[in-house]
């Protein structure tokens, strides 16, 4: 039995709503904290939100997400770059072009 996607070249298509909604998330996380509450990621982490976690290291920033996702930020950087992981194995790059 063949895959589905192997006929629709768009199912594997991640949706621009889905990476939007990550990257408001990375913008502005919702309800930040320095410490975990109850029912947040656990692990080593700088910063906390309702729905993701942050580890900042020298040049990036990683993002967990509730849903498996994952993003690495540069920062601080002088244009913006993110790429994000999604469970299935997709992953998309954001990436400002360096103008001259």
């Amino acid at each position: 039995m063949s895959d589905p996607a192997d006929q629709n070249p768009f199912a594997r298509r991640v949706a621009e709503s889905r990476v939007a909604s990550l990257l408001q998330i990375i913008a502005a996380p919702p309800n930040a904290r320095c410490s975990p509450a109850p029912g947040d990621l656990e692990g080593d982490f700088d910063l906390w939100c309702d729905v993701a976690a942050c580890k900042y290291h020298t040049g990036s920033a990683h993002w967990d997400f509730a849903d498996g996702t994952r993003a690495i930020v540069a920062t601080p950087c002088a244009w913006l770059w993110v790429r994000i992981f999604f469970p299935d194995g997709q992953n998309v790059e954001v990436r400002q072009a360096h103008l001259d």
